[in-house]
């Protein structure tokens, strides 16, 4: 009986020796690490904002409706233009909103200015211009319409003039 018990007591403890070991090698045993890099990317493109519209004022002016700052109480319009990246700014004809009726203008013409400096003009050629990147630019919108013959009739006379920043 004594050997019988210390047989057990041998097994016993082979298998505890045996579970440890099996165990300890399973638990110190690690995978290598397994990496792969993540990509990024980014593509910014070049965006314009157009904002702070202020209005021009008209005056008649040797057959013609102006906001040229040259005649008395005229005024050019405003309208900041920002852009981060290359860009092409653009100025179209008048468009009426309203006049008074019977009133049909023989042309109409409208102009952009930087500084003092003209950058666009709608005309018959369609001139397009630039504005500097990363900054505000405040430019002047003049316009001009004139009538084909004869004196303007009285009334209210509004028109919008259309700007087009295009980032590029």
């Amino acid at each position: 009986r004594k050997f019988s018990m210390i047989r057990r007591l041998l097994l016993t403890a082979s298998f505890a020796i045996l579970g440890a070991v099996a165990f300890t090698s399973k638990a110190h045993a690690q995978a290598a690490p397994d990496e792969m890099m993540v990509p990024f990317e980014a593509i910014i493109g070049s965006v314009c904002q157009l904002s702070n519209p202020i209005q021009g004022n008209l005056v008649e002016a040797g057959g013609a409706l102006t906001s040229d700052p040259t005649e008395t109480g005229a005024a050019r319009g405003k309208i900041d233009v920002e852009c981060t990246g290359a860009n092409t700014i653009s100025v179209a004809a008048p468009v009426a909103v309203q006049v008074p009726p019977g009133f049909s203008a023989a042309s109409a013409q409208a102009a952009l200015f930087e500084d003092g400096n003209p950058i666009a003009i709608a005309d018959s050629i369609g001139n397009t211009g630039t504005v500097t990147t990363g900054s505000v630019a405040t430019l002047e919108v003049e316009m001009q319409v004139t009538q084909g013959g004869g004196v303007f009739p009285p009334g209210v006379y509004q028109y919008n003039v259309p700007v087009t920043a295009t980032p590029n």
